[in-house]
């Protein structure tokens, strides 16, 4: 993968790099419901992030970050919006990010949107200096 990175970078390619989504190890509305039928706060359930994530992607984040920064990479950290004081945020107003153990539902996916800014916002700026606005 480095040298895949590098053979882009020299060619004048940018390279955006999405890092792992976290994944929750619990199917999530299932385990949501079972909170609030035992009269608990579905809200207040809580997953460490430290097993289930940063010990399981602990290579693949560690590759990606030893890749030089530079303005050709950009990377995208979707842990950063998902995981709030070491714990998965689940859900939020009532909505679950999570549609099962490991796959975002509508609104979580939402809550990652503001990470493709950066793509969006790195071609308007290429289609500005190519005239292409």
């Amino acid at each position: 993968m480095r040298a895949t990175v590098a053979r882009l970078r020299a060619a004048g390619k940018t390279v955006f790099l999405f890092y792992p989504v976290p994944e929750a190890g619990h199917i999530v509305p299932e385990t949501l419901a079972r909170e609030v039928l035992h009269g608990r706060d579905p809200e207040k359930f809580a997953i460490s992030a430290r097993g289930i994530f940063f010990e399981r992607q602990a290579f693949v984040m560690g590759l990606f970050d030893s890749l030089p920064d530079g303005p050709d990479l950009v990377r995208f950290k979707p842990h950063e919006m998902l995981i709030s004081g070491g714990h998965l945020r689940l859900m939020e107003n009532d909505e679950v990010f999570y549609q099962d153990d490991d796959h975002l539902s509508m609104r979580g996916a939402h809550e990652l949107r503001p990470l493709f800014d950066k793509v969006f916002n790195h071609f308007d700026a290429a289609a500005k200096m190519d005239g292409k606005d």
